[in-house]
């Protein structure tokens, strides 16, 4: 099993539940750990796993980070997957049939960082799933 880790992934979104952190976008900085079964000649685009997440989270406008977590954790499902289907909080397993060009994902995890909260300390949230393949 192969990894991919993109660290630091940094941009700007609307996200908090107060009115003072949705008045403009705030800096957001994430995390994705990816392990899939590699296979010669089928490959990952981390670019794209970078911006599937980015964009979930740009587009959602949300109030909590879990929130936006699992939209981001479901756009990259989404975006690797034939079916389509998306991750279930309560059951944080899917089953999913990948498309061939790309390697079968088995786990994904993501975090989520405000960094310029003006609280004393550092909050940041995970989420995580894991992938069965589909059996035929």
């Amino acid at each position: 099993m192969a990894q991919i880790i993109i660290e630091n992934l940094e941009f700007k979104a609307t996200l908090g539940v107060f009115e003072t952190e949705r008045k403009s976008p705030q800096r957001i900085i994430a995390k994705i750990n990816l392990k899939y079964d590699y296979k010669k000649g089928a490959y990952l685009d981390y670019a794209a796993i970078a911006d599937a997440a980015r964009e979930a989270i740009q587009k959602g406008e949300f109030e909590l980070l879990e929130d936006a977590a699992q939209a981001a954790l479901n756009a990259i499902i989404t975006r690797f997957s034939d079916s389509g289907a998306k991750a279930s909080r309560k059951t944080k397993k899917a089953v999913l049939a990948l498309k061939d060009r790309a390697p079968r994902i088995r786990k994904l995890k993501i975090t989520l960082i405000k960094p310029d909260l003006k609280i004393p300390f550092k909050a940041r949230v995970t989420d995580k799933i894991k992938l069965k393949a589909r059996k035929f």
